[in-house]
């Protein structure tokens, strides 16, 4: 369970280009920026579950349960490209 995060790699490493747009400018978000909010987020929920133990995972639970999810719907969105490829 606490290791689940890992499933957040595949998100981190992939290259699409970001589609969402500015709430303000309307122009699509810089692709860096989003990059760095992603390795933030997945750096203080693993250096909290490192560090912290179940305090921190408590405390982090949203942000693990985002995580997870996100990287469930990257394996999700991967498998679904597979099968319509072949």
């Amino acid at each position: 369970m606490l290791a689940a995060p890992l499933l957040f790699i595949p998100v981190l490493l992939r290259k699409s280009p970001i589609l969402s747009v500015g709430d303000r400018s309307r122009e699509p978000l810089d692709w860096a920026r989003v990059q760095s909010a992603r390795l933030l987020g997945f750096s203080v929920v693993m250096v909290a579950i490192a560090s912290g133990g179940l305090g921190a995972f408590v405390l982090l639970m949203p942000v693990w349960a985002a995580l997870v999810g996100l990287g469930i719907y990257g394996c999700l969105i991967r498998i679904g490209k597979s099968r319509r490829v072949r």
